[in-house]
């Protein structure tokens, strides 16, 4: 059993002038037949981030791009905003034509690190994505008071759970700031705010972007982890309340080669026709685009 990979989507090289650089933070919205709808995190000149789409094609043993979004459908908010820097979705779900996201919204600040807290907006591919709200939906708290995100829904037969990412102890990696953040999770009609789910692996101090799927008997969150760099890794649940890291077969680690010399980033996986995918970045956040695997077993 082994993640096989299907090919590599890079950042369109005919995109509009908006669309400087990277497709991170990949995220399915719909899939139709072989059809792949995503929702990516574009950056500006400024390094600015909005949302655009991907439309990719997964056929059974490769992958390719079909189309792409030449306007933004969210971009950042107004200045003095959480999500004036920009806004990453990670989160979306479809009915019909109508789509609705959860991303975090960031802001720099002076010393050049950054905020993050988690807004929510609705709207489809005419007409764009427009915020519930310009404050967040779901903001820093006595429980979670510096910097929180990487919102994912998922709805267990116990009820929905919101699982987010925050941090236990903030710091500036560039500035070689000691950190340390989390997947947590929140539930209820209150959103009521339960603890971090799992350890820090070994070596490891951050974990970002989960992302679960039921497949079989067995639900399993896959999670970027940071050393160093970072690589994907996988945690499973009987009954989505108590979590342990998977074995090692479930990691992707990366290539060497294509986008992912030294990173395997933000996975999303989803099942299609009987079959684990995944999509994920690689190196530089998104610079180099978005990666396709299957689960083979």
């Amino acid at each position: 059993m082994v993640w096989k990979r299907l090919g590599w989507i890079e950042v369109p090289s005919n995109r509009p002038s908006w669309w400087t650089s990277h497709a991170g933070y990949p995220t399915v919205v719909s899939v139709s037949g072989n059809e792949a709808l995503l929702f990516v995190a574009s950056r500006d000149e400024a390094q600015r981030s909005s949302c655009a789409f991907l439309r990719i094609d997964l056929t059974p043993n490769e992958v390719h791009l079909v189309d792409f979004g030449r306007r933004p459908l969210l971009e950042p908010g107004e200045s003095g905003c959480f999500d004036e820097s920009g806004v990453n979705v990670t989160y979306a779900s479809a009915s019909q034509k109508q789509f609705s996201v959860w991303y975090h919204g960031w802001f720099l600040r002076r010393d050049g690190g950054w905020i993050n807290s988690i807004g929510s907006a609705t709207g489809s591919l005419e007409s764009g994505l427009q915020r519930e709200s310009k404050a967040p939906v779901f903001d820093r708290s006595p429980v979670d008071p510096t910097s929180l995100g990487y919102p994912f829904w998922f709805s267990f037969p116990s009820g929905p759970k919101l699982f987010y990412c925050s941090y236990e102890r903030y710091g500036v990696p560039p500035l070689g700031q000691p950190y340390s953040y989390r997947v947590k999770f929140a539930d209820g009609p209150d959103l009521s705010r339960g603890g971090p789910i799992l350890p820090h692996l070994d070596g490891c101090r951050a974990q970002s972007r989960p992302c679960v799927v039921q497949y079989r008997d067995t639900y399993r969150m896959f999670i970027a982890v940071k050393g160093q760099h970072y690589r994907i890794h996988s945690a499973e649940s009987r009954d989505g309340t108590s979590w342990k890291w998977s074995s090692d077969e479930w990691s992707l680690w990366p290539s060497g080669t294509a986008g992912e010399t030294l990173e395997t980033a933000y996975p999303y996986v989803f099942e299609h026709r009987k079959r684990l995918i995944m999509l994920y970045n690689g190196d530089g956040h998104g610079a180099t685009g978005v990666g396709v695997a299957i689960w083979d077993d």
